[in-house]
Order: structure tokens, then sequence, then C-alpha cells
């Protein structure tokens, strides 16, 4: 049995823009995780989703660093550009930033996978194409 943390994408396409809602569930459930789930565009976690950063996923995760800086000496960036990275992970929920003494925060992974699903139509429009 899998009881690990899926993180889910769904990408609609709406009348304004593709956007997506992120959910987190537990064995592939697509309950919410906190409060209402933010929408996001599709080129934003395609990005955030490069070999590099799944490294660096898989580096937090192995390693468990206590600081950025343990972080940055781990995988090679610089502290500026890991900052900016993890908080673009931390607004998708793919990283939570714990806090630690001081100003400090601790990078954690938050779901073990992400799982996307696409509709290739409208929301508005259901399968025989009425509104």
């Amino acid at each position: 049995m899998d009881d690990g943390k899926t993180l889910h994408f769904e990408f609609a396409e709406t009348a304004k823009a593709p956007s997506a809602a992120a959910h987190i569930g537990t064995n592939g459930t697509n309950g919410t995780h906190g409060a209402a789930p933010k929408r996001h565009k599709p080129e934003k976690l395609m990005r955030l989703l490069s070999d590099r950063n799944l490294k660096l996923l898989k580096q937090i995760r192995t390693a468990e660093p206590k600081t950025l800086a343990e972080l940055s000496r781990i995988s090679g960036r610089p502290k500026a550009s890991l900052t900016r990275t993890l908080a673009r992970l931390s607004d998708l929920g793919i990283v939570v930033l714990v806090k630690s003494k001081g100003r400090g925060k601790i990078p954690k992974v938050a779901c073990d996978r992400v799982r996307l699903e696409v509709s290739l139509l409208p929301e508005d429009e259901g399968p025989s194409g009425n509104a």
C-alpha cells in the first residue's frame, strides 16, 4: 500500500487563461491541503520540474539540510538563486520552508510525487461542446 503524499495539479483552460489548481492528498486522493488551492499557469510548474530541480528535491529529502547555507553547499548552487527557487517551489506547495532559530528556514519536501491532469476542453464546455 502506498501512503505517500501526492500533489495533484489540475490544468484547465478557462475563459480568461489556462491555469492549474493544486491539491495534496494521501494515497492519490485529491483532498485540499490547507486553504483554498491557488491557481497557477502550467508553464510555471513545468519549468520548476526541471531535471536540475528534481535533483535538488532529492538532495533535500536525502541530506535533510538544516540550513539554506548547508543546502547551498550540498547542491553547489549560490544561496541567492537557491532561495528564489525554493520560494517558487514553496509557492506551488512542493516544498515547505520551516522556520528555525533566528531568521533561518529549513527546506522540507512536502510530497512524494506530483500528478498532472490536463483537460483538453475549456471548463465551461461539456463533452458535447455545450456551455
